[in-house]
């Protein structure tokens, strides 16, 4: 939509005015004939731009994926990894309660005694050890899944369906409009 407004000077009229004014309102068509190319160039950056935008939100999704399967694979190692320390650390105690009963027998010396011993010591550190990493790397994983969840929040209670017939006569005596009390309507004296 244009519009447009002018003077237009000339003899003077019998209203002593000495300048006619004139204007225009109307429709207008803008089509640029001679644009050497600039629709096109614009089209080409905008479509760049475009597969550049889409090219990015991919490598942003790949390294997250990435990022999350890292997270899974060093967990479920780290688990492995327990899960062995769990069953060396139940040998090894069972290896110092052998080694001792035979020290106590007669059997064998004190060095045997105390090899078992460190070897559960030893066990028992790497045990401790494996059970930090596990839990660095399950904040990993609920990190690299965006976190923010937990188990023990509370569940907001679902309301329990009812019969159509009894929701529309709970909401109709919900909306029943309350009537006055027949006693204090009547005028007194």
């Amino acid at each position: 939509m244009t519009s447009a407004v002018g003077g237009q000077g000339g003899p003077r009229a019998a209203t002593g005015t000495p300048i006619t004014f004139i204007g225009g309102i109307g429709p207008a068509l803008y089509w640029p004939v001679l644009d050497f190319g600039t629709l096109d160039a614009r089209i080409v950056v905008a479509d760049y731009r475009a597969r550049e935008t889409l090219l990015r939100y991919k490598a942003n999704v790949l390294g997250a994926v990435q990022e999350v399967d890292q997270a899974i694979s060093g967990y479920n190692a780290e688990q492995s990894r327990l899960n062995s320390l769990s069953r060396a650390r139940s040998a090894a105690l069972e290896a110092v309660k052998l080694s001792s009963a035979r020290y106590e027998r007669g059997l064998t010396d004190y060095l045997n005694v105390l090899d078992a011993e460190r070897q559960q010591f030893e066990l028992e550190a790497q045990y401790v050890i494996s059970r930090r990493m596990a839990g660095v790397q399950l904040v990993a994983l609920y990190k690299a899944l965006g976190g923010g969840w937990e188990y023990y929040q509370a569940v907001p209670p679902i309301r329990t369906p009812e019969p159509a017939i009894a929701a529309a006569a709970r909401e109709s005596n919900r909306l029943r409009p309350i009537s006055p009390d027949p006693g204090l309507s009547q005028a007194q004296p």
